[in-house]
């Protein structure tokens, strides 16, 4: 579809023709991308105005920006899939899309004229997000080698490996006034219900009879060493993780008390490869290709920059800083 003559915006049918679009204009104007092109506008990077023997290209120009066919035709499919089924089939309906559009572009040419760019926050941020957006789609659209995944699979492998984790019993045996000793009863009560375990008897049992009653208790899951490390302290965890599974310790003196541990179930993460984790290692790898490239485009935008800064302002902004901090030690 081509125009080759201005568009001329019509004033409403005085019958009062219902305009079936007018509802999903908010939604034309969240599906279509300007904006990006429109930071180009506001560095004065647009073509000379057409004059009125120019031809028209694409599908139309307004103040010598030009609507393509592939982002008019890119819309309206994604409108036809809004819309009840035929709406965009209605004689004049085409057109009232093309105006949204041309509406849209107006509006945002006049807001960069007028300098709201860079002076109206929400804009400014607007602005800002379409250009990463932009930058992102155009990180994604590099094509990677497999060996470039398996290297950085490799390079990361504790980021997507999980650690081991263990599911454990603890039965905890507090000395007297925190003072243990192997003719003490704690350490007795300790070795009787180790005894037992050995013998094959259920652990919660021998937990209930002998150990002491505790009020937060292990998860009864598999958790990872850093979990454990948490609940138990380094000691107790380090022999967590040397023991086999249905393993049972002796008694260990730890922090005034003495403990077993009974290992009920390991998860080993032996399994895990790159094979079976290739979509998320492309995933994380785009994550952090596109963070750095974009971080490297705004280092580039700041080296082609005039940037001042008014250190006056931040020395007095420090000096006030360190004033209150010394006044809240006195």
């Amino acid at each position: 579809m081509a125009i080759s003559k201005p568009v001329i915006f019509r004033p409403p049918s005085p019958k009062g023709e219902t305009n079936q679009l007018s509802n999903k204009r908010g939604e034309w104007l969240l599906a279509f991308s300007a904006l990006v092109g429109l930071v180009f506008a506001a560095f004065g990077l647009l073509p000379a105005l057409l004059t009125s023997e120019q031809p028209v290209e694409g599908i139309a120009n307004i103040n010598g920006f030009t609507i393509k066919q592939e982002e008019y035709e890119a819309l309206k499919n994604k409108i036809t899939e809004i819309l009840p089924a035929g709406t965009l089939n209605k004689p004049g309906q085409e057109q009232k899309l093309l105006d949204a559009m041309i509406e849209e572009y107006l509006l945002a040419q006049h807001a960069l004229a007028l300098g709201l760019g860079l002076t109206d926050a929400r804009l400014r941020k607007m602005l800002a997000a379409s250009l990463v957006e932009w930058q992102a789609r155009d990180s994604l659209s590099k094509k990677i080698e497999l060996d470039t995944l398996e290297t950085f699979f490799e390079e990361n492998r504790s980021f997507f490996i999980p650690a081991d984790k263990v599911q454990v019993q603890r039965l905890k045996f507090t000395c007297i006034d925190k003072y243990c000793s192997q003719e003490g009863r704690a350490f007795q009560r300790a070795k009787a219900a180790y005894i037992q375990l050995s013998q094959g008897d259920d652990v919660n049992v021998v937990k209930t009879m002998l150990a002491d009653k505790e009020i937060s208790t292990l998860p009864n899951l598999a958790i990872s060493r850093k979990e454990l490390h948490h609940l138990l302290g380094k000691t107790l965890t380090d022999v967590v993780m040397s023991q086999m599974e249905n393993e049972i310790s002796q008694p260990i003196m730890s922090v005034g008390s003495y403990h077993i541990l009974v290992s009920i179930k390991r998860e080993s993460s032996k399994g895990f490869t790159f094979k079976n984790r290739k979509d998320e290692v492309l995933k994380e790898y785009n994550k952090r290709r596109q963070l750095t490239e974009l971080r490297d485009y705004i280092q580039q935008l700041k080296a082609d920059s005039a940037i001042e800064i008014n250190e006056t302002y931040f020395h007095g902004v420090e000096k006030q800083a360190n004033d209150t901090a010394k006044m809240a030690v006195q």
